[in-house]
């Protein structure tokens, strides 16, 4: 069989020459014209040349420089292939065109012809030895089937021969390699975890196993342990150790699954939290640990940073109000048990809102971080110091004597506070209001004792800031008095409880009604009536002031077109808050007087001077659009607020009406005299109708006449009245006078 092969490749061989001599007289027909296709084409053409002979041969074409120009063989990844050339032209010297052995051409040794195309290329065949044995291979398959067969037949024979001897060696061979292949599986599966398995000796205090792991989480091989007869465990943290020994001695006796989690130190000094689960069991008289130790420092990073955020104030680090109000809640079950008396202060810092801003957050921040440390510096660490938010910071003052000694504390916190704070280049000046209840005196129930706190706090900054006050039963009176009118805004007006009057406007000299205001009144069945002087203002820091005076509007309105009938001149004056002027106020006024048919003259708005000059900027062009329908302004009550006369001359307005503070004393009061006696100078300068308010005796109004005002309203004429008894009075008996 041997021999035949040595034959089939000799054969193959001799043949090698002439073949690629025929394959050559092809290739140099077409080379030419190849030569200038691509190179994918130009394989393809070798290829199927190759292809065309039995056994196949590998063909290529290489430049004289030794560069792959076309190819059938593959991975053909050299430069350059000028030691083959060297090789080949070599054997050309010699007149002999192919080699038996041609090295590094491939990885393996090939027998090679080749012939040269002018100077330009080389066209080589090659056959490997593989090749011939596979051209052989299936030349003789029938005869090496045969072969195979007889060999296979009679090893067959012989295995069943000695089958029986060797089937206890197979037994113990297949056990062998099974517990191999599984062992070889646990060192992987445990090479592949993201901790350390470990088995202890607890009598010998030894490691019988420590997995591979234990470098990524320590940075020490398991070597460093076994060798120097020392454990993981003897690296735990300190603070730990007392904690660890007990709960390993825990599990020791009970002998059931534990867990633990404790600080180690890994070989770069770095502090991590591990995780260690187990199991102490016995053997043999012997007590062993096995359990796993895993890394779970940045699941506690998180964790604590979840708990800190959750107690501390990020910005002051100070704690925050959930940390407070636990504290709180101990504090009054503390005082329940023992009668100890203690004070919750509530501190809002004062014109925080002008800092923030006019010089920005970053400034408000650097503030509020100052006051946290002033605030420490001066509060004792018995106490309980915790921000809010905001502007916002409480304390709790235990062990109470009396509450003058919370008097002190408070002035104290008030002198600290009032000093300078320099926060960057700025030099910023505040102060504090604060609101106090005391425990178990105003209440035994920590949310109440927050409500009264911050009850009294609202008193101090509506006295002007700058102090502190004790809740008293009065505070919460009025508290409780303001949440009943805001919680029955909604309630009255879908029950109809708001109604409107009317005051009759007059000519002071001719004494002939002009016109008259509309003002709400309120009758609450419980309640009784609210004056507009309570519920007014609350109306508008909730919002309700909108749908409220929408209503007002649409309804005095109404009623001016009754009116109208009887004096086509009458003028209907509507209090008007400045919350209620938006960018769709001047469509909303456009809407309603096109709806009732009326023109803009026969309205006249009333906006309070304080509330106007709040927001001005944003106020003036929607006025000037309102004014453009021919709608007329009134500022009410001037004279009481903080008007700029230099705004006079631009806002859209038509009348000032002097508020009646400066008329109740005016017969006795020369500076109220002398007062109104400026107004209505100004006013005529500027144009403006001037009406007094709140005229009660003939006096007045002849002190006012003597003054050239030119027109007022007030109780010596008639109250406010409702619209029956307004039309009853005012136009149905003039008109049956006439």
């Amino acid at each position: 069989m041997l021999n035949s092969f040595r034959a089939e490749k000799e054969h193959v061989f001799r043949d090698q020459s002439l073949k690629t001599e025929v394959a050559f007289m092809q290739f140099e027909s077409r080379w030419s014209q190849l030569n200038t296709q691509s190179p994918a084409e130009r394989n393809d053409y070798i290829n199927a040349l190759a292809n065309s002979f039995t056994p196949a041969l590998r063909l290529t074409v290489i430049s004289s420089g030794g560069k792959i120009l076309a190819s059938n063989l593959p991975n053909l990844s050299q430069l350059s292939y000028g030691h083959i050339v060297s090789q080949l032209q070599e054997q050309f010297a010699l007149g002999q065109p192919c080699l038996q052995q041609l090295f590094r051409f491939i990885e393996n040794p090939v027998q090679a012809c080749a012939y040269p195309y002018n100077e330009e290329a080389i066209l080589i065949s090659t056959i490997e030895n593989k090749m011939v044995f596979r051209y052989w291979l299936n030349k003789k398959k029938f005869l090496i089937i045969a072969c195979l067969f007889s060999l296979g037949l009679m090893l067959f024979i012989i295995f069943l021969s000695h089958r029986q001897k060797i089937n206890d060696t197979d037994d113990k061979i297949k056990l062998e390699n099974d517990i191999t292949k599984q062992d070889n599986d646990f060192k992987r599966l445990v090479s592949n975890l993201p901790g350390i398995l470990y088995r202890l000796d607890l009598q010998q205090k030894s490691l019988d196993y420590l997995s591979p792991g234990c470098y990524q989480l320590l940075g020490y091989q398991p070597e460093y342990f076994l060798q120097n007869k020392i454990t993981p465990f003897d690296l735990i943290d300190e603070n730990d150790k007392h904690d660890f020994t007990q709960n390993s001695k825990a599990a020791h006796f009970s002998l059931k699954p534990f867990e633990m989690v404790y600080r180690i130190k890994s070989a770069s000094g770095e502090h991590k939290w591990i995780l260690d689960r187990g199991r102490c069991y016995k053997e043999k008289d012997q007590y062993y640990i096995e359990g796993v130790m895993l890394d779970i420092t940045e699941r506690e990073l998180v964790r604590q940073q979840i708990e800190y955020l959750g107690i501390q104030d990020p910005l002051t680090e100070l704690y925050n109000r959930f940390k407070f109000n636990d504290e709180l809640v101990q504090a009054v079950s503390h005082s329940k048990k023992t009668g100890e008396q203690f004070a919750m202060l509530f501190i809002d810092l004062d014109r925080f809102k002008n800092i923030n801003d006019s010089l920005g957050h970053q400034v408000g921040d650097r503030l509020l971080q100052k006051v946290a440390q002033r605030l420490q510096q001066i509060i004792p660490k018995e106490h309980f110091l915790a921000r809010m938010g905001g502007d916002e910071f409480v304390i709790l003052i235990h062990n109470i004597e009396t509450p003058k000694d919370i008097e002190v504390f408070a002035s104290d916190i008030n002198r600290h506070l009032r000093q300078v704070f320099r926060v960057d280049s700025y030099e910023l000046r505040t102060s504090c209001s604060i609101g106090i209840s005391l425990c178990p005196k105003d209440s035994e129930h920590s949310h109440i004792l927050w409500r009264y706190a911050d009850t009294a706090m609202y008193q101090v900054k509506n006295s002007g800031g700058d102090g502190y006050k004790f809740f008293t039963q009065e505070m919460g009176d009025m508290v409780q008095h303001r949440i009943n009118i805001e919680h029955n805004f909604i309630p009255a007006f879908n029950s109809n409880q708001f109604e409107l009057f009317y005051q009759p406007q007059v000519d002071i000299n001719s004494n002939k009604i002009l016109g008259c205001e509309a003002l709400v009144r309120w009758f609450h069945p419980e309640l009784g009536n609210i004056s507009p002087a309570e519920f007014i203002p609350i109306a508008e820091e909730t919002g309700f002031i909108n749908t409220l005076g929408d209503w007002i509007l649409e309804e005095s309105i109404i009623q001016l077109t009754h009116w109208l009938i009887y004096n086509p001149d009458f003028i209907m004056s509507i209090n008007v808050s400045a919350i209620q002027i938006t960018e769709n106020f001047p469509k909303r006024i456009e809407h309603l007087l096109n709806k009732y048919k009326i023109s803009g003259s026969s309205i006249e708005l009333e906006i309070t001077e304080s509330l106007l000059m709040e927001n001005i900027e944003y106020i003036l062009p929607l006025l000037n659009q309102i004014q453009e329908i021919g709608v007329g302004f009134a500022i009410d009550d001037f004279g009481t607020g903080y008007s700029s006369l230099s705004y006079l001359r631009y806002l859209p307005i038509n009348k000032l009406k002097i508020d009646r503070a400066f008329i109740m004393n005016i017969e006795n009061d020369k500076d109220d005299v002398s007062m109104v006696k400026a107004i209505i100078a100004m006013s005529k300068s500027l144009n403006l109708v001037v009406l007094a308010e709140g005229i009660e005796n003939s006096n007045q109004l002849h002190l006012l006449q003597n003054l050239s005002c030119d027109r007022y309203q007030g109780y010596y004429f008639n109250k406010p009245i409702d619209s029956h008894t307004f039309t009853s009075l005012y136009f149905e008996q003039e008109k049956y006078a006439k």
